[in-house]
């Protein structure tokens, strides 16, 4: 247990009481939605949360340490899984506590259950919300009282927003207190409607990745189907930077016609003249094409996130088997990035260059930290 932080800095002498604030606690939280990533106030509020005896301080004295030992970052996992409920406060009501995310003792994403029409008026404003960057809805999330919590200003810091097809057409008309650089789409089909939604979303034209997210089993077929919505629906998506569909389910080869295009290679490189990257998530591995000039020639494979359900080795072989199926992409460079501190051996750096051998046309191969020709 850590106890009472000498971090010199104390909580100052009480303020008059802010508008409706009853407690010390409560005054705390309200500076904090003020000043959400202040350091010096973090550890204020963790100070006066270890003299209530609330282990949310413990959480937050631990997570300022700069290097924490394998004991102390499972026992901050432990109480945060333990507590997360009782921390949401008020938002406990709207939030599946299960896929929500937390930092440092702090709520880093939002994950919206499936809370009733009565329960949003009560955590509009919520200052537990001031350090929230990923705000996601199910695909069957009620658009009608969401408008004021999404334009009231804690929400400011809000960098990733997730949405079915309802609550976009609410966002579509909506002011937002943010401007998300990463938006998600989620579709129980090929994206028609969605995309068709989005053409009007003016609160959304300055963000540059948007996300396709789809239940559908993704194959050749309905990666084709996909890729058709996208250029029908391309005047609305002439503001992105990276187009990503992300499978739940599917084959290597739906992943990989997804990446290759098909017939529509020259028409989403010409009438998507922006567009620098097109990748798509499959099993816990993200591949991206990125181009630099006309074409997309450079391939990326990012091994690095945390483990959802396949680890490391599976999510290698997973690589090593889609990577061959890009030949016609005629790719100049490959860059697998591993998970920080992860060591893989021999034989599975073999399998992976061997998998970027048959491409043939690569020059360029990074392998973690190390860099070779395959």
């Amino acid at each position: 247990m850590v106890g009472r932080l000498d971090v010199g800095v104390r909580a100052a002498p009480r303020r008059a009481r802010l508008d409706g604030v009853k407690s010390e606690g409560d005054e705390l939280l309200a500076r904090l939605a003020e000043h959400p990533f202040d350091r010096a106030l973090r550890l204020v509020y963790a100070d006066w949360l270890l003299d209530q005896g609330d282990p949310r301080g413990e959480v937050i004295a631990l997570s300022m340490k700069e290097d924490l030992s394998l004991t102390q970052r499972r026992r901050v996992q432990r109480l945060t899984e333990q507590h997360a409920a009782a921390w949401l406060g008020p938002l406990v009501t709207v939030a599946d506590i299960g896929a929500c995310r937390w930092e440092g003792g702090f709520l880093d994403v939002l994950a919206v259950g499936a809370p009733t029409p009565g329960s949003w008026p009560g955590v509009v404003g919520d200052p537990r919300l001031a350090t929230v960057r990923g705000l996601l809805f199910s695909v069957l999330s009620d658009p009608l009282p969401v408008a004021p919590f999404l334009a009231h200003p804690v929400l400011r810091h809000v960098s990733h927003l997730q949405v079915g097809v309802a609550l976009l057409e609410a966002v579509a008309r909506a002011p937002l207190a943010f401007v998300p650089r990463s938006l998600a789409l989620i579709s129980w089909g090929t994206f028609g409607r969605e995309l068709s939604s989005l053409a009007g979303a003016e609160a959304l034209k300055r963000t540059p990745r948007i996300e396709l997210i789809t239940s559908e089993f993704i194959n050749a077929i309905v990666a084709g189907e996909v890729r058709s919505a996208v250029l029908e629906h391309r005047l609305g998506l002439r503001h992105f930077e990276e187009i990503r569909l992300v499978a739940r389910f599917g084959v290597l080869e739906g992943a990989a016609a997804w990446l290759l295009r098909g017939n529509d290679a020259r028409r989403v490189e010409t009438e998507l003249p922006q567009l620098t990257r097109w990748g798509v998530d499959y099993g816990d591995v993200h591949f991206t094409l990125a181009r630099a000039a006309d074409r997309f020639d450079r391939l990326e494979v990012d091994l690095s996130g945390p483990d959802r359900s396949l680890g490391l080795g599976a999510r290698l072989a997973l690589a090593a088997s889609v990577v061959p199926l890009l030949a016609p992409a005629r790719l100049s460079e490959v860059d697998v990035r591993l998970p920080p501190g992860a060591r893989i051996s021999q034989s599975e750096r073999d399998t992976l260059r061997t998998a970027v051998r048959r491409l043939g046309t690569v020059g360029t191969f990074h392998l973690g930290d190390a860099s070779a020709l395959p």
